[in-house]
């Protein structure tokens, strides 16, 4: 069975390259954009685009659900809050609260 990754900025230059990448390494890839109405960088890949908005967090919590894998490819505070977290930590003190629904997840993922 195939790993469901997301990527996160998919439409942005890193994202993108990272989807084709994940893609070529046969994962199904879930491609988070904050519009996927303008996601024309995905054009012709075989992924799902799913709308992954870190300001609206019920978009974080739907694309996030059924993932094996999640990849941070933009956004300074994602990276940032992913990196300094660990398992039984809290939320660090300089990341938005927008990012409660994708530290939530990968605390989840950890305790698995």
């Amino acid at each position: 069975m195939k790993m469901q990754s997301m990527v996160t900025g998919a439409n942005e230059h890193l994202g993108n390259t990272l989807v084709r990448a994940l893609l070529a390494q046969g994962q199904h890839v879930r491609a988070g954009v904050r519009d996927p109405e303008r996601s024309t960088a995905l054009g012709g890949l075989d992924c799902q685009i799913v709308r992954a908005e870190l300001q609206a967090p019920d978009s974080l919590r739907q694309a996030l659900q059924g993932l094996a894998n999640l990849h941070a490819s933009s956004r300074a505070e994602v990276l940032e809050a992913l990196n300094t977290l660990s398992p039984g930590h809290r939320l660090p003190p300089r990341a938005p609260k927008a990012l409660l629904p994708l530290i939530a997840w990968l605390q989840e993922q950890r305790a698995r």
